[in-house]
């Protein structure tokens, strides 16, 4: 082959590639969609109880109180990505080392559930169960196919236009009507707040060094902190709020001690921030919010959350190995009267998944987090570039506050479905996601699958 034409076909090293990945998605509609989509489908929330004004009718809900306009949009986003990769001659689709467990966890947890309900009930129909933990294992294969390593400053920034936005509407919200129990009530809403909280303390332990774009990144985190971390606390998802704790400790450990040294500092400022949302909420307000937890009547009292478990380990002793189908709702196995809301998917994560797989499913949803966790470690040790080594540290706290949140709220719900794929999907596309193969050198990254052959990525992601 004539060099000129060798040439012609080696791929270009750009002088600023996130950028390039930026101009390669904006560079054509449905590009543009894929953007557009991915931010909206991830962020935007339609629960009316925290009476936003952002709110759009034309999204609410139109069948079972669950599916609506939002839900089509989030499909038409793969559309989008398959008819542009189409058109491109780019028909890559990447594996995650997560692939097998969420497969395993769909299949117990998602398919097996919902055949039992159509066996049972002689019928076809969807759940509302549904849009829990199928539409999770969707998500993730979604994500897969719309995302590509290269994807990471672009990943990063969907996260972060996220946090602003949330942090706008909660200011808002605020100003309209005030606080009644928290100005967003959502657990996505909540994760992706403490992920602006978490991130801006990553960020300020990992110096950008000579990565321009990965300064941009930071300076606008420590810009908005004073502005995100009071709208976090305002927010008062008290699971949350501890998991954040807990997540900030985890991520200090996993730090070097110039970095653990830095941290410090903003952990600091956080508090202090923290507590002027305390003063913007009202001593009061907050001290009811929290002593809230002994009313056994109220749905979001940690009391209510012992009787759940308390029906849920009565129901699962009596089929602790298959679970329950789809529709079984939980029974009340006690004397007591109480707002028994959530009849269908409990305030804990752990206890569901049992409830639905058996004790397989279960097994699955650990095997989940547990892969998570252990990619996350080795991200961490494996990121060499400034930015690599801030995203591994971010993304480790959502995994560590899901890990706790799971056992007070249900993560199968309220935009969690979509957004903790996103992330697990963001995770395996960073260095050292993949453990070390004995047979091959180095740290080969990701892997693809082209024209249906697996082919090992040695190129970094984000590189």
């Amino acid at each position: 082959m004539p060099l000129k034409q060798t040439i012609l076909r080696q791929p270009i090293a750009p002088l600023w590639p996130p950028l390039q990945r930026w101009l390669f998605h904006a560079g054509d509609p449905c590009g543009l969609a894929v953007i557009f989509l991915s931010v909206f489908i991830l962020h935007y929330e339609t629960r009316p109880d925290n009476f936003s004004p952002l709110l759009l009718p034309i999204f609410n809900p139109i069948i079972g109180g669950r599916f609506g306009l939002l839900d089509i949009l989030m499909l038409a986003i793969p559309f989008f990505a398959i008819i542009r990769r189409l058109m491109r001659g780019h028909l890559t689709v990447y594996r995650s080392p997560l692939s097998r467990p969420v497969l395993t966890f769909g299949i117990f947890c998602g398919i097996i559930p919902m055949v039992r309900m159509f066996v049972v009930e002689q019928a076809f129909r969807f759940s509302w169960e549904v849009f829990a933990v199928p539409l999770t294992v969707f998500c993730f294969f979604m994500w897969l196919i719309v995302f590509e390593p290269d994807d990471l400053y672009l990943m990063a920034w969907i996260l972060m236009i996220g946090g602003f936005y949330k942090s706008f509407e909660a200011g808002v919200i605020y100003l309209n009507v005030g606080v009644l129990w928290g100005l967003l009530t959502g657990w996505g809403d909540a994760m992706i707040l403490a992920l602006m909280v978490v991130g801006t303390i990553a960020a300020y332990a990992v110096k950008p060094a000579d990565d321009s774009f990965y300064r941009r990144i930071r300076s606008t985190l420590l810009v908005t902190l004073p502005f995100t971390g009071i709208m976090f606390m305002m927010c008062l998802r008290r699971s949350y709020l501890i998991g954040v704790f807990i997540a900030i400790g985890v991520v200090m450990i996993a730090m070097n001690r110039r970095e653990r040294q830095a941290a410090k500092k903003v952990v600091v400022a956080t508090l202090v921030l923290f507590m002027v949302g305390v003063v913007g909420i009202g001593v009061d307000s907050f001290v009811a919010r929290i002593s809230g937890i002994a009313e056994p009547g109220k749905e979001g009292s940690s009391a209510y959350r012992a009787i759940e478990v308390y029906n849920l380990s009565a129901m699962l002793m009596e089929n602790p190995w298959y679970g329950y189908r789809y529709g079984e709702k939980i029974k009340n196995h006690t004397i007591l009267e109480y707002e028994n809301i959530s009849q269908l998917v409990p305030h804990n994560a752990y206890l569901y998944v049992w409830l639905r797989g058996g004790i397989v499913g279960l097994i699955a949803w650990i095997w989940i987090l547990s892969a998570m966790v252990a990619m996350h470690r080795r991200t961490v040790k494996a990121a060499t570039q400034p930015f690599h080594r801030f995203v591994a540290l971010w993304l480790y706290s959502s995994t560590v506050i899901l890990i706790f949140s799971g056992l007070f709220t249900p993560v199968f719900a309220e935009r969690l479905q979509q957004l903790y794929p996103f992330i697990m999907v963001m995770t395996s596309y960073l260095p050292g996601a993949w453990k070390p193969r004995r047979f091959l050198s180095g740290n080969h990254g990701n892997h693809t699958v082209r024209l249906g052959l697996p082919v090992s990525n040695a190129t970094a992601a984000g590189s």
